[in-house]
């Protein structure tokens, strides 16, 4: 027959005679065998496999790695060709599954050797999970570094891209950490650097900085308000210029001013004995008050002149001692006069008297009083007559 059907609808089937000595299934009468030429479909339900039984095909023992075949028994699953140059055995007892072939195109003898063998085995998890990128104590990437001899190593994001050899920004913007330490870059430059040996360098925007920044080593601060401490331009005692709260000190230096081309135009110094305020250039005003009332100018003798009309040389309260002058000039257009209060404009030493274009000297006379004692009277006299 073609077919034999078991565990279905009882279908009627014809057996023939059989002899118990001689099994006409097998072409050696053995009583315990099948010959598969004798069988062209085998269809079951369930092959009941005694502890000690098997099935094979091929290969002649679980242990059996020289042959090609399979064999399955209570042992477990064998799968191999030839010496087993491809195979898939798994051992029940032990609990083993062991592998050659291919997983996805991938060689299992490449596997494999990513895991390592002998005493580098399991390194892909004791090593790299456990001790690299360790989830219990939170550790990453344990001694892990980017080399020494070149900066292609990097852990970047954006599109930033450097040179691999000298480490420089070539282009784009982002974040990189690489063996010079950290940069970040924008439009192809680097805005902000910190080095391995821990220097940081900004030439980006720094906005909202808080806190204690010690000692900064600064270009340029642009549109920041500096609240509290001291100003200075040296670190010093008594040296240099120094700005507080307090006021502007300068210590033995010179303030110069400037205007917006850069051309000095005045200075203020002071030395051991001294202060001194300077024009910059020559035949240069020096003004002085809300409404320059005094000017010191330098290209007229350095003469010191209100810059209005009516503003007084002292006040009522406030007198100058002493005049020192060779000429006095009055101003034509309007009446003058010396004037002394309580008793008439005293003179002393003086040998001629020049007025209106007339030359007066003075001239005494001596009188009498009434009790004989001198009395005397001073004039001024001209040798050319005078129109009143």
């Amino acid at each position: 027959m073609d077919t034999i059907n078991i565990g279905q609808a009882p279908i009627p089937i014809q057996i023939p005679p059989v002899d118990l000595e001689r099994n006409p299934w097998s072409a050696s009468g053995d009583p315990s065998k099948i010959d598969a030429a004798k069988i062209k479909n085998l269809e079951v339900d369930t092959i009941n496999v005694s502890p000690t039984g098997y099935i094979r095909s091929g290969k002649t023992s679980f242990t059996d790695s020289v042959n090609a075949g399979w064999y399955q028994s209570a042992a477990g699953v064998y799968f191999g060709s030839a010496s087993d140059a491809s195979k898939f055995k798994y051992d029940i007892d032990a609990g083993t599954m062991d592998f050659i072939g291919t997983i996805s195109s991938k060689s299992t003898a490449d596997i494999a050797a990513a895991f390592g063998t002998g005493a580098n085995a399991q390194k892909i998890i004791t090593d790299l999970v456990n001790a690299r990128i360790d989830t219990s104590s939170k550790n990453i990437l344990s001694d892990f570094n980017f080399g020494s001899t070149d900066y292609a190593g990097a852990v970047k994001a954006g599109d930033v891209t450097w040179n691999s050899t000298t480490g420089a920004i070539t282009g784009g913007s982002g974040i990189i950490v690489y063996r010079g330490g950290i940069v970040g870059a924008k439009n192809g430059s680097a805005t902000f650097t910190i080095t391995t040996a821990g220097d940081a360098t900004f030439a980006g925007t720094l906005s909202a900085a808080a806190g204690t920044l010690g000692t900064i080593t600064a270009g340029t601060f642009n549109g920041v308000t500096v609240t509290g401490g001291t100003i200075q331009t040296s670190s010093s005692s008594n040296t240099g210029v120094k700005m507080t709260s307090s006021g502007i000190t300068s210590y033995g230096e010179t303030v110069y001013y400037r205007d917006t081309s850069g051309n000095l135009r005045g200075y203020i110094g002071s030395s051991s004995t001294e202060f001194y305020m300077i024009s910059g250039t020559s035949n240069t005003k020096v003004k002085i008050g809300s409404q320059s009332d005094i000017v010191l100018d330098a290209a007229n003798g350095f003469s010191v002149a209100p810059a209005r009309t009516g503003v007084d040389c002292g006040n009522s309260s406030y007198y100058w001692s002493n005049v020192w002058s060779s000429r006095y000039t009055f101003d034509n257009s309007s009446s003058y006069y010396l004037y002394k209060s309580g008793s008439i404009l005293a003179t002393s030493g003086f040998t001629n008297f020049y007025l209106n274009g007339y030359t007066f000297r003075p001239v005494g006379f001596t009188f009498k009083d009434g009790s004989g004692a001198n009395k005397y009277m001073v004039v001024l006299a001209t040798d050319d007559p005078v129109t009143p």
